[in-house]
């Protein structure tokens, strides 16, 4: 099943509810070393949602994407509404996961 056809199931509601739910713990957790086993399971569950909603997110993509995450005024208003530093501790989890998925 395709992205669209998701959406036109209704998991559109679904899918923004889980991604707010994933920023939540993402925010919960600043302020702890991004390689801490907590901050990579949230990482992964980001990637699983990514995979699972939007697009095909492989380790290279995830790693690429994180690192805009600072970048992006917008998501960095949004994200850091959660917790202040939100966005750039999940482009370090994320580079964290992606490195330690490589060994």
């Amino acid at each position: 099943m395709d992205t669209q056809d998701r959406y036109a199931q209704g998991q559109t509601q679904e899918a923004m509810d889980a991604a707010m739910e994933i920023f939540a713990q993402f925010a919960g957790l600043v302020g702890i070393s991004p390689d801490d086993p907590a901050a990579l399971a949230v990482a992964k569950r980001w990637q699983e949602h990514i995979n699972m909603y939007y697009y095909e997110c492989p380790d290279e993509v995830f790693a690429v994407v994180g690192q805009f995450y600072p970048t992006d005024k917008d998501f960095v208003e949004f994200t850091d509404g959660f917790a202040p530093g939100t966005a750039q501790f999940m482009c370090d989890v994320i580079a964290a996961y992606c490195a330690a998925n490589k060994q």
